[in-house]
């Protein structure tokens, strides 16, 4: 049975035509007033249109689901019974022409995605060193980790990587949504999908194919697509009842008034077109809207959840701050400065956290690091790990205290982080790092508050003073300092329990618990793979004004979901009101279902044109 329906969906196009010209022969025919050869005509018609529905009608029934295809399949057959071939044959043109708007319109709705796929190249032109200009021009799914690919001035980069060799502006508007190029050097990373704008750049491999950042986008945006939100979850229970019901009121009618013709209208015009594609159309294009602007949401009930009155949970590090830190301060207590200082970095190299990455920049790239082993990442306290036979410890101030080593006493800013290493139970340096807030930070915040967040609140692995210092400059109702991620999770385990709902937006190893318990965590793209895996939206480029306009999206794509139920259900309303005061029958009452079909489509399109979320 799947065969054949597939074959049906193949030639859906050239079935409407055949349709379409046995419908036109039929009304000729009439208007030249040979009625049997139109009538056979209408009859090839609804035969021809019967079959594809009928097949689709059994295939539900063998999950044991009753759908709208039955009550169409019983309105033809009954029409056909009674010799109205006409009604028949018009009945499953319209349905016919239906089945095609949607589909051309739900493949409208998912150009974006489209125009994301076209732009990932698929070859790449392979060299042996990054000197080399001969080059070889190859499928990606030849090329391995660590090779080289030339990538000339106009060019996709095919691989996620990073630049060993010239500099470049890149596009990454197909990643962060940031049309503004990217300046691109040596050890820059660059990712698959993005453009080179200018010059000529040397990338070493690091991830091919499904496993870049566009890859991953690309099955985020598609997992999301086939995701449920509350409304849809509403419209397939609501259909598995209401399809009985008409079926029911088909039949009391036929009793009541003795009369098949009007029981057999009451089951077409009692089918819920729109309805039925209402709110996936909606969805579609809220989720596609989304991701044309870098916000990559993995479900489409997550717009249920934006759109309540909710806790905003922010860490500090990377989510507030631009996750860029730099060391500020250095204080060398025992031992060679340098060696600290590569001491620190074999260790920190290990690592992906902000604060890692200010250690690395001041560490000297000529002199190499120390081989790091059995290196162990401790969420919310830092790294411990093994150089030379000596025990190293990489961290802040409570785990020098859950490690029971005393820290001298140092002045230093409120708001700067330490970083304390520690060689053989011996401190040996302390480093102070600060981090820059991000621009527009506090205006981000304010119109989140004006969007109808509950509270704003900051939770932080920060000691709680240089939590302070961020927490007095922008408008959080709360902010907590010296947690654990264990704490984080408490927090918003506690805020649950007490009916809340909750929306934990962080970067971090440390944020993973609490992103995963959020009923919505949204993680920074820049942030660690674990972040983005556990959270349900990500913000590409990582900009938390991005989260604003998610929550426009959000309230857009809702709204536009319930106004297409109101327009299916009305439409319903307003037919069988027509039928039983005589002012519609069956040909117009499809006639007006197929439109109110166009209507749901046409309001879901226009969530792309509204001014207001931009």
């Amino acid at each position: 049975m799947y065969a054949i329906q597939n074959l049906f969906k193949k030639f859906q196009k050239e079935n409407l035509i055949g349709m379409t010209l046995l419908l036109i022969l039929a009304f000729g025919f009439k208007f030249g007033n040979l009625i049997n050869l139109s009538q056979i005509m209408m009859l090839l018609t609804a035969l021809i249109g019967v079959l594809p529905i009928l097949i689709r009608a059994f295939s539900a029934l063998k999950y044991k689901s009753i759908a709208i295809e039955l009550l169409i399949s019983i309105a033809v057959i009954g029409a056909l019974l009674i010799h109205e071939y006409d009604e028949a044959g018009i009945v499953v043109w319209l349905f016919a022409i239906g089945d095609w708007l949607q589909m051309i319109m739900m493949n409208k709705t998912r150009q974006s995605i489209r125009e994301l796929m076209d732009t990932f190249p698929t070859t790449a032109l392979k060299i042996s060193t990054p000197d080399d200009r001969q080059y070889q021009e190859v499928d990606i799914d030849e090329l391995v980790v660590d090779q080289y690919v030339l990538v000339k001035s106009g060019s996709t980069i095919p691989v996620d990587g990073v630049v060993v060799q010239g500099s470049s502006y890149v596009n990454e508007a197909s990643i962060t949504g940031e049309s503004k190029p990217a300046h691109k050097k040596v050890l820059s990373k660059v990712f698959a999908g993005t453009i080179v704008n200018d010059g000529t750049i040397v990338v070493q491999v690091i991830k091919i194919g499904d496993e870049t950042v566009f890859g991953k986008l690309i099955e985020l945006i598609e997992d999301a697509q086939d995701s449920q939100t509350k409304e849809q979850r509403f419209v397939d229970k609501f259909a598995r009842y209401y399809t009985p019901v008409i079926l029911v009121l088909g039949i009391i009618v036929a009793l009541w008034t003795k009369n098949m013709e009007t029981a057999i209208t009451v089951l077409v015009l009692g089918c819920p077109g729109a309805l039925v594609i209402g709110v996936p159309v909606s969805t579609v294009m809220g989720i596609g809207m989304a991701a044309k602007n870098g916000i990559i949401t993995k479900g489409a009930a997550n717009f249920n959840i934006l759109s309540r009155k909710n806790y905003f949970i922010f860490d500090k590090t990377g989510t507030l701050t631009v996750g860029e830190p730099t060391v500020v301060n250095i204080k060398n207590l025992l031992g060679d400065r340098e060696h600290n200082i590569k001491l620190l970095a074999s260790v920190e190299n290990e690592s992906n956290h902000p604060l890692a990455r200010a250690i690395l920049n001041i560490h000297n790239d000529d002199n190499a690091l120390y081989l790091a082993q059995d290196v162990k990442s401790i969420a919310g306290q830092g790294m411990r790990a093994q150089i030379n036979h000596k025990s190293i410890l990489v961290g802040n101030q409570k785990m020098m205290k859950t490690e029971n080593i005393s820290i001298p006493s140092l002045v230093m800013n409120k708001s700067d982080s330490q970083v304390i290493l520690v060689v053989d139970r011996q401190v040996h340096m302390v480093l102070m790092i600060n981090d820059q807030l991000r621009p527009q930070i506090k205006e981000n915040l304010d119109q989140i508050k004006q969007q109808g967040a509950k509270k704003l609140m900051l939770l932080s692995g920060d000691n709680q003073a240089a939590v302070d210092v961020v927490a007095n400059k922008l408008p959080f109702d709360t902010a907590i300092g010296n947690l654990l991620p264990a704490d984080k999770l408490a927090i918003v385990k506690k805020l649950q329990v007490q009916g809340e709902s909750v929306v934990f937006v962080g970067d971090g190893i440390n944020d993973g618990p609490a992103l995963s318990q959020a009923d919505l965590g949204i993680a920074m793209g820049g942030g660690t793979d674990i972040a983005i895996d556990v959270s349900d939206l990500v913000l590409v480029n990582s900009d938390p004004v991005q989260i604003s306009l998610a929550i426009k999206i959000a309230h857009a794509t809702m709204r536009n979901m319930k106004q297409n139920i109101f327009i299916a259900l009305a439409t319903v309303l307003i037919l069988f009101v027509g039928l039983f005061t005589n002012y519609v029958d069956m040909s117009i009452g499809m006639l007006v279902h197929e439109l109110s079909v166009l209507l749901v489509v046409i309001n879901a399109l226009s969530l792309n044109y509204l001014k207001s979320l931009f």
